[in-house]
């Protein structure tokens, strides 16, 4: 990355860094507090000065939930979202499956009618069930 670059990268997260603070209606005093830094470093922060702290970068994260993907690459929502391992789609796929399954073993001709069209699926379609190691 050239200066040039750098000097963009660094004035494109102060941007982010001074809507941050305004968003959350905090003052640049109060803001430099809880970063630990001066309100002089703090400043260079928000208007392209210095790249911010990792202590400032682990405060937006941790205390704001600012995600820092963000922040520094501008991916993704400002906010942070913690990843629970299933989406809200997955959620409503294992409510599915969960009452196929109790349907299944309520109606036996559903569950005959399920497995046929599973093992046919499977005949069809061998590329997409193997698995590396499994040929």
């Amino acid at each position: 990355m050239n200066v040039l670059e750098r000097r963009k990268s660094v004035r494109a997260i102060s941007g982010k860094f001074k809507y941050v603070r305004e968003m959350l209606r905090i003052s640049p005093n109060s803001m430099a507090a809880r970063m630990g830094v001066s309100r002089s470093s703090y400043d260079k922060y928000e208007y392209g000065g210095a790249f911010p702290s990792t202590l400032g970068l682990k405060v937006l994260a941790n205390d704001f939930n600012i995600s820092l993907d963000w922040l520094i690459a501008g991916k993704g929502p400002m906010i942070y979202k913690e990843k629970t391992g299933l989406t809200a789609d997955m959620a409503d796929v294992n409510s599915d499956v969960k009452a196929l399954l109790a349907d299944m073993e309520r109606i036996p001709l559903l569950r005959y009618e399920v497995l046929t069209h599973y093992h046919k699926f499977i005949l069809e379609h061998k590329d997409l069930m193997s698995t590396p190691g499994n040929d």
